[in-house]
C-alpha cells in the first residue's frame, strides 16, 4: 500500500512538471542559432521562423498600446497566424538562410504576417477605412 501511495504521488509530480514545462515547446529547438549571426552561421528554415516567432513575442508586453489587446491575447494571435505564416513566407525562402538580405526580406515578410494589426471592438483594423467604419 505504500509503495502504492509513492507511485501515485511520484506518478503526480511528473504530471505537473510535464504540465507546467514539458509540453510547452510547440516549434523547433532554436538551439544556438542567432538572427544576429546569420551570414557566419546559416539557421535551418524552421528553426528561422521559430526565432521570428520569438522576436515577434516580444512585442506583447506592450501590446495594449501597439494592438489594443492584452499581452495574452497578442501572444494568442501571433501563434494562431505562426504556422500559416511560416508555411506562406517560407515557400519562397531557402533549406538554409545565411545570406543577411534574404533574412532580412523573409522576416520582414513574416512579421508583416505574424503580428497582429490594431484592434477597436474586438475586430482587427486592417485599414484607414475599416477604422472609421468600426472603431467609433
Amino acid at each position: 500500500m505504500k509503495n502504492l501511495a509513492i507511485i501515485v504521488v511520484v506518478a503526480a509530480i511528473c504530471y505537473f512538471l510535464y504540465s507546467r514545462f514539458g509540453s510547452d515547446r510547440s516549434g523547433p529547438d532554436t538551439g544556438n542559432y542567432s538572427l544576429a549571426t546569420v551570414a557566419e552561421h546559416p539557421i535551418p528554415r524552421d528553426v528561422f521562423f521559430a526565432l521570428w516567432t520569438q522576436q515577434a513575442l516580444k512585442a506583447c508586453p506592450e501590446a495594449r498600446d501597439k494592438y489594443n489587446l492584452s499581452p495574452a491575447e497578442c501572444e494568442e494571435k501571433i501563434n494562431e497566424k505562426a504556422a500559416a505564416c511560416t508555411s506562406d513566407v517560407s515557400a519562397a525562402a531557402p533549406v538554409q538562410i545565411g545570406e543577411v538580405d534574404v533574412a532580412r526580406r523573409l522576416g520582414k515578410q513574416y512579421l508583416e504576417c505574424v503580428t497582429p494589426y490594431f484592434f477597436c471592438n474586438g475586430v482587427e483594423i486592417k485599414s484607414e477605412e475599416e477604422a472609421r467604419q468600426r472603431c467609433q
